[in-house]
């Protein structure tokens, strides 16, 4: 079964898909600026190890931050299990869970749900559906066929982040309480790194008033000073605040270690510097 639904329907919808997922929340969208009424849903979640929140977004590949913002991603990043990745050609939006799921015209942007004129089909749970095709021979269902269509998205786009919980072995296979989460896989930093070195290389082969423009919204976003890391515009070829600048500029030195990470305000220990301001 399927329904229509539309404007601030949309927003309950995605709502309680939060609220009600037990194994897995997916935002598939090319462009995420996260609402602060779904961050306030998903914060209620953040000590829940069991549900798995996968994150897709695409486009912009000579500015990331145009599709997903530095903020997002260290509010994502604070979650026990999740899964970031990057699918260039993404245009779909959807979002799931085994409870529910959405194929909609709505990006996951704070501006699309407040202004835009929006409209989404929402379909029956995975699991019921399951059960019901397990009784028709050659049984073909928008939920079930949507979801399958979406999870092997998923499965060929690029993980940038894996962060996966970790329990206390347990007597006989079993295992025991939840302890911490490890990150399998952290690309994030040689992704932006490589886009900026794309952004550099297109730069340099051409300024374009395309380009030019981008440079200017990314200067809007967040960043943090490598050398401070007190927060200033996003901007990776401008990775100082003034006062850190002054004193970087009277050396000049591209690779001089500094102390956090231009995207994520993290200490870097040393590993960024003006050429790499980015872990």
């Amino acid at each position: 079964m399927t329904s229509f639904i539309y404007g601030t329907e949309i927003n309950l919808a995605l709502e309680n898909l939060i609220d009600e997922a037990e194994e897995f929340i997916w935002f598939i969208s090319p462009y995420i600026k996260l609402h602060e009424r779904i961050k306030l849903e998903l914060k209620k979640r953040k000590e829940d190890n069991k549900l798995q929140i996968v994150v897709v977004f695409g486009k912009n590949k000579y500015n990331l931050e145009k599709s997903i913002s530095s903020e997002d991603i260290n509010f994502l990043k604070e979650f026990p299990n999740v899964l970031i990745c990057y699918e260039k050609n993404l245009h779909a939006k959807y979002y799931a869970s085994e409870q529910f799921s959405m194929l909609t015209s709505m990006n996951l942007l704070e501006y699309s749900q407040n202004t835009n004129i929006e409209a989404a089909i929402v379909m029956e749970p995975r699991n019921s559906v399951a059960k019901i095709a397990d009784f028709v021979i050659n049984s073909r269902t928008p939920g079930k066929d949507t979801f399958e269509y979406f999870h092997g998205i998923i499965d060929n786009s690029e993980i940038l982040l894996k962060k996966t919980p970790r329990h206390e072995p347990g007597f006989l296979g079993f295992t025991k309480k939840y302890t911490h989460s490890e990150e399998e896989i952290n690309k994030l930093g040689d992704f932006f790194n490589q886009s900026l070195s794309d952004y550099k290389t297109t730069k340099g082969n051409g300024f374009s008033e395309s380009t030019y423009e981008n440079e200017k919204k990314a200067e809007l976003l967040t960043g943090y000073c490598i050398r401070t890391g007190i927060p200033i515009p996003f901007n990776p070829c401008k990775p100082y605040s003034y006062e850190a600048y002054v004193v970087w500029a009277q050396f000049e030195n591209q690779d001089y270690p500094e102390k956090f990470c231009h995207l994520t305000g993290e200490q870097s220990y040393g590993k960024t510097s003006m050429r790499n301001p980015i872990l």
